[in-house]
């Protein structure tokens, strides 16, 4: 997903259709009627806890561990959702597979 940055020349077209063009080299660019707008990826607010994070620290240790087993359940919770495409609940379940392959209890 990308964010586009706010500022004078985007604040006006919000709620507006943009086009996302991602061309052969890599580069992916977001225009609105011809012209690019300056953009950058938007990163997940809730990302996964890896379990090489889980320290011996026995709070800390706690706490990573309540998080993940949180993050879990909200994984299945956004699994069972039909308000998400098929594209997305695979990269929810590709996310969870890396983090089980990861060594994760």
């Amino acid at each position: 997903m990308y964010l586009v940055e706010p500022g004078p020349q985007t604040l006006t077209l919000a709620g507006e259709r943009c086009r996302v063009h991602e061309h052969e080299d890599g580069r992916v660019e977001v225009r609105h009627a011809d012209k690019p707008l300056p953009c950058g990826i938007f990163f997940d607010k809730a990302p996964h806890v890896p379990q090489g994070a889980i320290v011996s620290n026995k709070r800390l240790g706690a706490v990573l561990s309540k998080i993940r087993g949180d993050q879990q359940e909200r994984d299945r919770q956004r699994l069972a959702s039909r308000k998400l495409t098929t594209r997305q609940k695979n990269r929810i379940r590709e996310a969870m597979a890396r983090a089980d392959a990861s060594g994760a209890p």
